[in-house]
């Protein structure tokens, strides 16, 4: 058996035993949120069918007693050349994300890392395959199912049929002030998994929702950025070519 499937056996185990440090939940409240799209650059990739926010729809890493969410990191895999024919250098400019909930008890905020990576095509998705491009450390009020200000993040994937583009959220431990984070989603499908990984659930390593029993728990993003496709023969200065 793989690293991965052991991981979710054990975590599925785990969730009906009761023995582990946190379970799955989707969180609480009822609702939706359709969204307005911000101006956006010259190529926007997303593997959302739907833009809206469905409340108790995204899974987290939970305490089993209401103690808050524990270490979660909420991921998608971008194949550029494959899904959205990217094959010139693709540079990130921003990402766009939501709010499912953010339960706020004593009143203040609370920070994620919204990061970028690059992954060799056809690698494992494992946390060690992965190379930091950018991170933006974001500050979130308390609330539910509202859109965050589009994310800059510079970041470039210079061969997008060798590499692939990861985005991560990455929400930390936050049971010491039972705060509560679930970034925003909805069931209406996707062209590539949700992928998530929590410790405290036994799950170690970006493993797809699905695997989890939680197939609708579609993350909501979208990346915006620029495509280098070279410059056309005519717009070339032939005074600086070197012969």
């Amino acid at each position: 058996m793989t690293r991965r499937l052991l991981a979710t056996c054990a975590a599925l185990l785990l969730v009906g035993s009761g023995a582990q440090a946190g379970e799955f939940s989707p969180g609480t409240g009822s609702g939706t949120t359709t969204y307005t799209a911000p101006e956006r650059g010259p190529v926007t990739i997303t593997q959302s069918v739907s833009t809206d926010l469905v409340a108790a729809t995204v899974i987290a890493c939970a305490g089993t007693a209401g103690e808050g969410t524990t270490d979660n990191w909420f991921l998608r895999r971008f194949f550029l050349t494959e899904d959205h024919a990217i094959v010139g250098s693709f540079t990130t400019t921003t990402v766009e994300i939501g709010v499912q909930e953010l339960i706020i008890p004593d009143g203040g905020t609370f920070s994620i890392d919204v990061s970028v990576y690059s992954i060799p095509n056809g690698d494992p998705f494992l946390f060690d395959n992965l190379t930091l491009l950018a991170t933006a450390n974001v500050e979130l009020a308390e609330g539910s199912l509202y859109y965050i200000e589009p994310i800059a993040l510079d970041a470039t994937i210079s061969d997008p049929a060798m590499f692939d583009l990861v985005v991560e959220i990455f929400a930390p431990n936050a049971q010491d002030r039972t705060i509560s984070f679930r970034p925003g989603g909805n069931p209406g499908g996707e062209t590539q998994p949700t992928y998530l990984a929590a410790p405290d659930c036994s799950i170690p390593d970006p493993t797809p929702v699905g695997d989890i029993g939680f197939p609708d728990a579609n993350l909501f993003m979208v990346v915006n950025g620029t495509e280098d496709t070279g410059t056309p023969v005519e717009e070339i200065s032939w005074s600086n070519v070197k012969t």
